[in-house]
């Protein structure tokens, strides 16, 4: 018996599976444990963690094996929000990822386009729903409010330490960066 590799695929994803009997054997049957009886089948990433296909030949020949199918793990992305200060689209939300299968992608859009930036910008106060994708290209959302409870963005400014008279001093604010 020759069946699929384990594998790995998204939560409610398909995962299908192949099964071979390689050999002279005749009268060659398949049961796998989802009820199939064909050389291939499909199973539920999430709802199930295991198929196991069953192979009877002619004269009580019979094989069987395993296939792991696993789901990678839920991520857990710590998100801070900040309010708009001046434009109301300038509010913006900061993606920390805890967990998960990395890198990931971003987006504000219903998963409509993806940035790899975790800082998603031009946001207005409401609820958002921000989409991560792992390297699987699995899809989770999450769901972000942006308030005038928000955060303020607190600018940060870098100085030079050695003026003298008739220098010019500029002022940047790092506080939030344009994304990449």
């Amino acid at each position: 018996v020759i069946a699929s590799n384990d594998t790995i695929v998204c939560d409610q994803a398909v995962a299908t599976l192949f099964a071979n009997y390689l050999g002279t054997i005749s009268g060659i049957t398949y049961l796998w444990n989802n009820g199939a009886t064909t050389p291939s089948t499909t199973f539920l990433g999430g709802a199930n963690s295991q198929a196991i296909i069953e192979i009877n030949g002619d004269g009580g020949c019979y094989g069987t094996d395993t296939v792991q199918i696993d789901i990678p793990p839920f991520p857990v992305v710590d998100f801070t929000s900040f309010q708009p200060c001046g434009d109301p689209n300038s509010g913006y939300i900061v993606a920390n990822p805890i967990s998960g299968w990395t890198p990931f992608d971003y987006s504000k859009d219903g998963g409509i386009t993806y940035q790899t930036s975790n800082t998603l910008t031009n946001l207005s106060i409401g609820n958002h729903t921000v989409f991560v994708r792992d390297t699987l290209n699995c899809e989770y959302s999450y769901p972000v409010s942006i308030s005038e409870n928000s955060s303020i963005a607190t600018p940060q400014f870098l100085f030079s330490t050695y003026n003298y008279q008739s220098d010019t001093v500029i002022v940047v604010n790092v506080s939030s960066p344009p994304t990449d």
